[in-house]
């Protein structure tokens, strides 16, 4: 039995060639597409990810870079957003952990003592 021949052909969008040019002109087509689906602005930034994992270290990056010193996250986060937010503990953040409910609903009376710096209850 022959086995069907599979090949996989990589390209960059940045590659000076006619399938580098190509794939540039889908790919600003289909940002632009998604711009408009989200509402977004044409001058707004919009990052694409390969998985969820991905977007969550770099959202969590992004926001590292506010200036802001306090993440807040709720305790039934997925992995990748713990592991993320502890490793910037480790570089001076203060990570606070929201709880949430039986349903999963983050407790709001918890969330505002987090964002007002107060004792919980």
């Amino acid at each position: 039995m022959k086995l069907p021949t599979c090949l996989i052909f990589a390209v960059t969008p940045q590659a000076r060639t006619a399938w580098g040019l190509s794939l540039r002109k889908k790919t600003r087509a289909a940002r632009k597409t998604a711009k408009e689906l989200i509402g977004a602005n044409e001058n707004d930034n919009l990052i694409f990810t390969s998985g969820g994992s991905e977007a969550n270290n770099q959202a969590l990056h992004i926001a590292s870079l506010s200036g802001k010193k306090r993440i807040i996250i709720s305790s039934i986060e997925h992995s990748s957003v713990f592991n993320a937010s502890f490793n910037l503990e480790k570089h001076g953040f203060e990570v606070k952990t929201v709880g949430v409910d039986k349903n999963g609903i983050v407790d709001l009376n918890d969330l505002k003592s987090l964002i007002n710096n107060e004792p919980r209850s």
